[in-house]
């Protein structure tokens, strides 16, 4: 494995097990996806009170699971890649810190995505890999991807998910915009017109309909195989690394 050779301990023993968890964790994204596809066609022999008892407990369970691995492995594998690159640049680059950005934060913290990325497009930027590992990971979880699930992983986290196949959720929601007031028109008709520096509270009728098991199968799959073209990036980039390593002496 390119994240084990060529290392010091115990730093290889980090790369390595961040690598190797990184592929557990796929793996497990992979098995939650294909037993989704087989309850999709069981599910289809049932009437809709049965299905309905049996994806209650079977199925929502895994969609829940799957629909947050984009963003949770985007997060993860940039962290580890962060570290793999990090200690490559110790070992190939004279005069190069051992210091990240996240050292200044508490214990159990972590930098927030944006930063995260950045981070690691400086401390790659002299890697041949480094582009196509930062393409493969802003792949996922792209803004494509949030609008057609309904921005399913940040609602289920922070307020309410979409349901699965049956029920709306929010159908009434709460916003700020600006105020407006009537303004009379020369032909004596009306309209409104914004006032400017005002905000008013508005309440809205809509509603988020379901999100259908085959629509999850679908966008979370093509999801899944970014995360693959992203973790071989990352794998490429380590043995690019090892290679120059290896060069070095």
């Amino acid at each position: 494995m390119a994240g084990e050779a060529d290392w010091h301990p115990p730093v290889g023993l980090m790369v390595g097990g961040e690598l190797r968890e990184s592929i557990n964790e796929l793996n497990a994204w992979r098995r939650n996806l294909a037993n989704l596809k087989d309850w999709s066609e069981i599910l289809a022999d049932y009437d809709q009170n049965d299905a309905w008892a049996l994806r209650n407990h079977f199925v929502e369970p895994m969609v829940y699971f799957c629909m947050l691995q984009p963003s949770s492995t985007r997060d993860r594998l940039a962290q580890v890649a962060t570290n793999g690159i990090h200690q490559a640049n110790l070992c190939t680059q004279a005069g190069y810190k051992d210091v990240l950005d996240q050292d200044r934060l508490m214990p159990g913290k972590f930098l927030g995505r944006p930063r995260t990325e950045r981070q690691l497009a400086r401390l790659a930027k002299h890697w041949a890999g480094a582009d196509r590992l930062l393409a493969a990971l802003q792949s996922l979880d792209s803004e494509s991807y949030r609008q057609q699930t309904f921005d399913y992983r940040n609602r289920a986290s922070h307020f309410i998910a979409p349901r699965l196949e049956l029920g709306e959720v929010q159908f009434v929601t709460r916003s700020i915009v600006p105020a407006t007031r009537m303004v009379q028109q020369p032909d004596g008709s009306y309209r409104q017109k914004e006032i400017d520096g005002k905000k008013v509270v508005a309440y809205d009728l809509g509603g988020i309909r379901p999100l259908t098991l085959n629509e999850i199968i679908e966008t979370n799959s093509c999801e899944y195989h970014f995360a693959i073209a992203a973790l071989d990036a990352y794998s490429d980039l380590l043995r690019e690394i090892v290679s120059a390593k290896t060069s070095k002496g």
